[in-house]
């Protein structure tokens, strides 16, 4: 595939986009190595939901994916969702130390991902009194927190879920979850510019192309590429279900899309448990 920009004139200056780390990236790699020449867009990672939304608001990036109650946020209002994404399988897993210590790690006691993981614990028999919440940030900042033994769950996604059954701990409950988990976003003021335009169609490329019997050598070089700390058959294993959660993705954003997580917010019970050591967020 012959790429469609070929240099910073034909786009403008470089893509600036802010990601959290994990193969939900894909897309972005594709775009990399198929849609753009070197230095044509720039994939910023982040451990922080406030960085992302600081960086956007100061225009020291283009665009931010995240998830989609971030955008709910009064210092979100001036955002737009563009497309949808996914981060994939989400699942609530136990460390063995889960029957001495009850800790759940959360991104922050009120974010969606948070709410997810309350229905997760209340579905597998948790009551409130039988936990405590520790946020700490995002998936890294829990996987890392669940390593270290300051929690002993947490909602992971790929790569952190297989890195946690490869070191013996358990998934006590998948997440079957209708809304989207991935949410592109850039600044009001720049909806409808051609860069917008641009990228998102760049995106949507991306997407139809994994969804559409891509030839697995060459993606298989971007994981060994993006994910080189990890063993090639967990690479695989990943590779297998990022492409799998791209089968039934509608990429456009529905009108009410902020709507309908503003009223799942509302409808959401939020657990009475203690919180313990707070951390940033996500």
């Amino acid at each position: 595939m012959s790429k469609q920009w070929n240099s910073a004139s034909q786009a403008g200056s470089a893509f600036e986009v802010m990601v959290f780390p994990g193969a939900h990236n894909l897309p972005l790699w594709w775009m990399e190595a198929n849609l753009f020449s070197d230095n044509l867009i720039k994939i910023i990672p982040t451990t922080s939901r406030d960085e992302q939304i600081a960086s956007l608001s100061d225009g020291r990036v283009d665009f931010i994916f995240t998830a989609p109650d971030n955008l709910l946020s009064p210092d979100a209002r001036e955002f737009c969702p563009l497309v949808v994404g996914s981060i994939g399988q989400l699942s609530l897993v136990a460390t063995p130390q889960v029957s001495s210590l009850r800790r759940l790690a959360v991104d922050n006691p009120r974010s969606g991902y948070a709410g997810l993981a309350y229905e997760g614990m209340t579905k597998v028999g948790y009551l409130d009194k039988d936990y405590d919440i520790y946020p700490v940030g995002g998936t890294l900042q829990r996987y890392r927190a669940m390593a270290n033994g300051d929690a002993t769950l947490g909602l992971l996604h790929s790569p952190f879920t297989e890195l946690a059954e490869r070191a013996g701990w358990s998934v006590v409950h998948i997440v079957e979850e209708t809304y989207p988990s991935l949410v592109v976003a850039c600044r009001q003021t720049d909806l409808g510019t051609d860069r917008v335009v641009q990228f998102v169609n760049a995106y949507k490329l991306a997407l139809h192309a994994l969804s559409n019997n891509p030839p697995l050598t060459h993606l298989r070089n971007l994981f060994a590429s993006h994910l080189k700390d990890l063993e090639e058959d967990i690479r695989e294993l990943i590779l297998q279900k990022t492409l799998a959660s791209y089968q039934e993705l509608r990429p456009d954003v529905a009108d009410d899309l902020l709507q309908n997580l503003q009223l799942r917010r509302e409808q959401t019970r939020w657990p009475i448990c203690a919180v313990v050591n707070k951390g940033p967020g996500e």
